[in-house]
């Protein structure tokens, strides 16, 4: 289940009950640092976020906006790597229920719902776009929806295929490695400060973990979005993501 703040929350209500549960149980906890700055993270973007494990959208309001600066630390378009919000840098339209296509450069799409907000998710077999009513909030104008999430910091480009590309990302790096897989998923900021430093160049959700700078980066340059060399640098040796 996605963690979200629950409507009348507190702030504290919130952490005492986001942390434990970020932390988790077994082979796959995490350091307690890690749970409360994700859990920290939640809080400032509950009125437009998503869950750092699952994507879920967090908050009442898919298409909800927010005042928080961009990654670049100033207003997107301020910066000479603005991404294109319209044209495509590979063909297809993958902005609306209605247009889906079946499939993505040889990649299954599946139209179906999918549980709390999620748009879409990447698996080894395909990329699922969830048909479910808070989706489709989303989905009924991803141009606008998109073009907040850039605005507000959250995502690397305003482009309405970003979600798309986004899931196409994660589907190669599932149908690699599983040791490649397993790093990218415990790549976090928390225990990584070069991989906080380069993730905060792309977009607040690519600070998740590996898995979604890699797939922010992957989105953004196809979005027409021209990272720092640096950026570029990780993105190849570090995260080894595929040619966008």
């Amino acid at each position: 289940m996605p963690m979200n703040v629950q409507d009348g929350e507190s702030r504290e209500e919130f952490l005492g009950r986001c942390i434990p549960e970020m932390i988790g149980t077994g082979s796959d906890k995490r350091p307690r640092e890690q749970a409360v700055a994700i859990c920290n993270d939640i809080w400032r973007n509950k009125d437009f976020c998503q869950d750092p494990d699952t994507g879920l959208l967090c908050g009442s309001d898919p298409a909800g906006g927010s005042d928080a600066p961009s990654s670049n630390g100033g207003k997107p378009g301020a910066s000479e790597d603005k991404p294109s919000s319209d044209k495509p840098s590979k063909g297809g339209d993958y902005s609306s229920l209605k247009t889906m296509p079946k499939e993505i450069e040889g990649v299954s799409i599946e139209k179906k719902p999918l549980a709390g907000g999620m748009l879409a998710i990447g698996g080894s077999s395909g990329i699922a776009v969830s048909t479910s009513r808070a989706a489709a909030a989303a989905w009924k104008d991803m141009k606008a929806y998109q073009a907040k999430a850039y605005a507000a910091g959250w995502m690397s480009s305003a482009h309405p295929n970003h979600t798309i590309w986004h899931e196409l990302a994660h589907v190669k790096v599932k149908q690699g490695s599983p040791d490649h897989d397993s790093f990218l998923s415990n790549l976090r900021g928390g225990s990584n400060p070069t991989f906080a430093k380069m993730a905060a160049k792309v977009s607040r959700y690519a600070g998740t973990n590996g898995h979604e700078m890699l797939a922010e980066v992957f989105a953004g340059v196809r979005a027409g979005r021209k990272f720092d060399a640096d950026v570029m640098d990780y993105y190849d040796k570090v995260l080894r993501g595929p040619k966008p």
